[in-house]
């Protein structure tokens, strides 16, 4: 034990903020929902037929299979009286005939998750996934577990919202199936997963960046998942075969299995004829995979870089930088509505302050800058007390600029 966390941390480190890309196993492992299948199986009980029936006239195609309960579905949902009050909380809510599906399974989603608490066997290692430093998480789950272990973070639901969102990559979760606090946005039928794949090449060019930027562990999911193929397959669409080497070491497969010794491995996968390089970590519970992202030092909170960031972004766009000098309590004490950041044209005075600015630079601004270049009313009350009285220093630019001085 401890030979994985050193080789992962010693791997990860010269890679940047690692992403996760998070799969239904660590919801089941944590708080006993099923997968998709299993929520499918829950809810063809409802109807009149066994859930193997709509298998097996779907060919065993899971989005046909679920296409095919929700429209049974459909009609239980409207007639039976258990289903009464959720049907007067979602009127006009439904959509189309899969609504009533997703909004039973949102609903249970939620309530499960509600009701669960972590394995009292499983509470520390919850805690090292807490604790990790990640820049960011990806996840084709419904349910708001991530939420839970990453409060600060931002969410974007559904490709919709994360393709024209202003998005800044760090300290944000992207729940591209959708999530159970908006029923409509969930990919589960045949239907949903066309306009996934038709919108899919957009979303992959949205996060291609990350995969090429960031290291990405991949946590919930079998090698084979037909998720993660399919974004690998996007991913070697958007690089093409000759630069796929730039995910070198980049793409961390992380997989549970019960027994046994937790290893780690340089291996390769096939998509669509192209070799990709992966690295393969095994192990019986996720405590050094956890150790090893918690291990990486931040100098500032994730959830501050990315305010940082977004008001950066703002400002470049509208080029508009009012309100962008003004005086800040303890940062530790405030809010994310709270902070602004501020910003100055000229790196000097971020440098040097306004207390301890010699005079020759006031004598400068004078000369080269008709509209100061200081703010006037700093100068005045903070710098200007600070000079012997016997030196000579400009004064009346600032004391006009901070309104101290009349016309006459």
């Amino acid at each position: 034990m401890g030979d994985v966390r050193d080789a992962l941390e010693a791997h990860l480190r010269p890679l940047g903020g690692p992403f996760l890309f998070v799969g239904a196993g660590l919801t089941r492992r944590y708080a006993g929902l099923p997968n998709w299948e299993g929520l499918l199986r829950r809810f063809a009980g409802f109807t009149d037929k066994p859930y193997e029936y709509y298998l097996g006239a779907a060919g065993s195609d899971l989005p046909l299979t679920a296409s095919k309960i929700a429209e049974e579905f459909y009609e239980v949902w409207w007639n039976a009286p258990e289903y009464e009050a959720s049907r007067q909380e979602n009127s006009g809510a439904e959509t189309d005939g899969a609504s009533a599906l997703k909004i039973e399974v949102s609903r249970f989603v939620d309530d499960e998750l509600a009701k669960s608490t972590i394995p009292a066997e499983l509470a520390d290692e919850w805690e090292l996934l807490r604790q990790a430093t990640v820049d960011g998480i990806i996840t084709t789950n419904y349910d708001g577990l991530l939420k839970e272990a990453f409060p600060d973070f931002e969410v974007f639901v559904g490709q919709e919202q994360l393709l024209f969102a202003d998005t800044q990559g760090i300290a944000e979760t992207y729940m591209i199936h959708g999530s159970a606090a908006e029923p409509e946005s969930l990919v589960l039928t045949q239907e949903d997963y066309k306009d996934y794949q038709a919108r899919n090449p957009y979303l992959a060019a949205k996060l291609l960046t990350i995969f090429v930027e960031h290291p990405v562990l991949f946590l919930g999911y079998s090698l084979g998942d037909a998720n993660v193929n399919g974004i690998l397959h996007s991913l070697v669409q958007g690089l093409r075969a000759k630069n796929i080497d730039k995910l070198q070491k980049r793409l961390i497969f992380v997989e549970w299995k019960q027994n046994g010794d937790a290893t780690i491995s340089e291996t390769v996968v096939m998509v669509d004829g192209v070799t990709i390089p992966i690295t393969r970590v095994i192990v019986p519970d996720f405590r050094e995979v956890f150790g090893a992202l918690g291990a990486r030092e931040r100098a500032i909170p994730a959830k501050w870089l990315r305010i940082l960031k977004e008001q950066v972004y703002e400002i470049v766009l509208s080029n508009d930088p009012r309100d962008r000098l003004v005086a800040y309590a303890d940062i530790d004490s405030a809010t994310a509505e709270d902070i602004s950041v501020v910003f100055g044209v000229g790196a000097k005075m971020a440098i040097e302050g306004i207390v301890g600015l010699p005079r020759l630079k006031l004598f400068a601004d004078v000369l080269d800058n008709p509209d100061g270049a200081y703010p006037a009313a700093e100068i005045v009350e903070r710098l200007l007390p600070t000079f012997p009285t016997r030196s000579w220093f400009p004064v009346f630019k600032y004391l006009r600029g901070a309104g101290l001085v009349a016309d006459d």
